[in-house]
């Protein structure tokens, strides 16, 4: 495909919150003819042609045809980090020019407990309650739609010896993080995910 047919940009959005909003994420942003990305990022941009994306695959099929703009998808968190970009990388990778790189919540969650992840284990729960998987010494859970409660509860046998966090709203105003003592009775609102570290002994 010849350079002019390239016409793509996936932009991160990091935690939706501008003070992690890259300088690059902005610059890039404010270059392209038409943005989309979900509902909550358009407050981070000031961007004349934001198209909300109500039908994320449908409408960034619909958004692509246009193949003479410059089109930018935003997408939530780093783009390489469980995101709408494994869609477009699988689809349109011969027309992206470049993917502006954001601050996930793996990121926040662990600066915000002071912890390292060189050596995290990572586990999805997007989709399902998965069965066949093992934690690491430390454990990010992404929980999708699935309740933080309801993941503790389920996963209680293997977490014994684990200190728990669950970490709500990372990077916005209302961000919170609880340390889980006794039973599982954590809020389920908000977005959250966990952290489980094994205790050393």
């Amino acid at each position: 495909m010849s350079e002019k047919h390239k016409n793509i940009w996936i932009i991160s959005a990091g935690l939706g919150s501008k003070d992690f909003l890259t300088y690059r994420a902005v610059k890039t942003a404010s270059d392209m003819d038409i943005l989309a990305g979900d509902r909550r990022f358009e407050s981070l941009f000031e961007h004349k042609n934001y198209v909300v994306l109500n039908r994320f695959f449908e409408d960034v099929d619909r958004i692509a045809q246009d193949t003479s703009s410059k089109i930018g998808f935003v997408v939530s968190g780093d783009a390489s980090f469980f995101s709408l970009a494994k869609y477009i990388y699988e689809k349109y990778s011969e027309r992206i020019v470049e993917v502006v790189p954001g601050v996930s919540s793996f990121q926040m969650a662990f600066s915000r407990l002071f912890e390292t992840y060189e050596d995290v284990k990572f586990v999805s729960f997007h989709k399902e309650l998965k069965e066949n998987f093992k934690l690491g010494r430390k454990t990010f859970i992404l929980c999708g739609k699935n309740k933080p409660s309801e993941i503790l509860y389920y996963l209680d046998n293997k977490i014994a010896d684990y200190d728990k966090f669950v970490c709500y709203n990372l990077g916005l105003k209302d961000e919170k993080i609880v340390k889980v003592e006794g039973d599982y009775n954590v809020p389920d609102s908000g977005l959250a995910v966990i952290v489980l570290i094994k205790r050393d002994g």
